[in-house]
C-alpha cells in the first residue's frame, strides 16, 4: 500500500490525504517502525525550525513597530510643543511691538527737548555775553588772572569783592554773565563761605 503523504501549510491549497499509521505500525517490524519514525520526524523537523524562526521574526516586527509607534508619538508631542512654543513666541513679539514703538518714541522727545534745552542755553549765553559791557569784561579779566596765580585756582567770594571793590550783587551779576567759566565751590571749614574756581582750559 503507497499514498502520498503531504504535510501542508494553513490554506496553502493543496489537497491531502490523512492516513491513520497507528493501524499500519502495527503490521510494520521494529526496523521499519524506527525507520518510520525517523522520516516522520526529519520531515516535521525543518517545518518546527522555520515555525520558530517565523515567529521570533514576527515577534521582532510587533517590538519594531511598537519602538516606531512609540517614537512617532514622542515626534508629534515634540512637534506640539514647538509649535505652541513658536504660537506664544509670537504673541509675546507683538505685544512688545508697541512697546518698542512707544519707547522709541519717548527717546526720540529725549532728544529733542535735550536739543532744546541746549540750543536754550547757549542762546542765554549768548545774550549774557552781548549785555557786558568794556567795565565787565575788565572785571572778568581781573577776576580770570587772580585766580590764575591762586592756589588750586580759586578764591573766596570776599576776596574777589575786595579785588574789585563791588558789593555782593554787583559781583553775582558779573558771575551770571560767565558763570561758564567758573565753579562755584563751598569752603571745607565754613561752608557758610563761598569760593569760586577757574575751570580748565579757561
Amino acid at each position: 500500500m503507497s499514498e502520498h503523504v503531504h504535510f501542508a501549510y494553513k490554506n496553502d491549497g493543496v489537497k491531502t490525504v490523512e492516513i491513520d499509521l497507528s493501524s499500519v505500525a502495527e503490521y510494520l517490524p521494529p526496523k521499519a517502525l524506527v525507520a518510520l519514525r525517523k522520516a516522520i520526524q526529519g520531515a516535521i523537523s525543518p517545518l518546527v525550525k522555520e515555525l520558530s524562526n517565523l515567529r521570533e521574526v514576527v515577534g521582532s516586527q510587533a517590538e519594531r513597530i511598537s519602538e516606531l509607534e512609540t517614537q512617532q508619538a514622542t515626534n508629534i508631542r515634540n512637534l506640539e510643543i514647538a509649535f505652541s512654543a513658536n504660537v506664544a513666541t509670537n504673541k509675546r513679539v507683538e505685544a512688545l511691538e508697541p512697546q518698542q514703538t512707544t519707547t522709541t518714541a519717548n527717546i526720540e522727545v529725549l532728544f529733542r527737548m535735550n536739543a532744546t534745552i541746549k540750543a536754550r542755553m547757549e542762546e542765554e549765553d549768548r545774550k549774557r555775553k552781548m549785555r557786558r559791557g568794556p567795565k565787565t569784561e575788565q572785571q572778568i579779566e581781573k577776576i580770570d588772572s587772580h585766580l590764575s596765580r591762586s592756589p588750586k585756582k580759586r578764591a573766596s567770594f570776599m576776596e574777589l569783592r575786595q579785588l574789585l571793590g563791588c558789593s555782593k550783587s554787583r559781583l553775582s551779576n558779573i558771575l551770571t554773565t560767565c558763570n561758564e567759566r567758573y565753579h562755584v565751590l563751598l569752603n571745607a571749614h565754613d561752608r557758610r563761605m563761598k569760593l569760586l574756581q577757574l575751570k580748565p582750559n579757561i
